[in-house]
């Protein structure tokens, strides 16, 4: 899919549905996972800066792995300045712990181990 396309699903009130129903597929193979989140990497600020693909985001962030994450974090750590101003994507930060990984990236490895250590005990009960 095009960048634009993968930008108006994740924005998109019902398209977020196909995105999250993607990245929690247990079919769907990593590498498949990883060229979605190279081609989304263009449009990663726009879609954290709208009210729906922030959410989207804020979904897919459980279901994505470490390398998956760094790859996003940095996309938006390189807007950062111009993220701050926008509250979708300030707070999106905020929840993806932009603050952490500027500062110290192996507490916010640490973080986002225990975070998936958590999340995937949720899942079983």
């Amino acid at each position: 899919m095009k960048p634009q396309d993968l930008k108006y699903l994740a924005c998109h009130v019902q398209g977020c549905h196909v995105l999250n129903a993607f990245f929690a597929s247990n079919v769907v193979g990593e590498k498949s996972k990883d060229k979605l989140i190279q081609s989304m990497k263009s449009s990663i600020a726009d879609i954290a800066s709208d009210r729906n693909g922030s959410l989207t985001m804020a979904r897919i962030w459980m279901l994505l792995s470490l390398k998956q994450k760094k790859l996003i974090i940095e996309t938006l750590g390189r807007e950062e300045r111009t993220l701050k101003n926008n509250p979708n994507a300030n707070t999106l930060m905020k929840k993806f712990g932009m603050f952490y990984f500027r500062n110290n990236i192996e507490q916010w490895r640490e973080m986002q181990n225990n975070f998936s250590k958590t999340n995937s005990c949720k899942k079983k009960y």
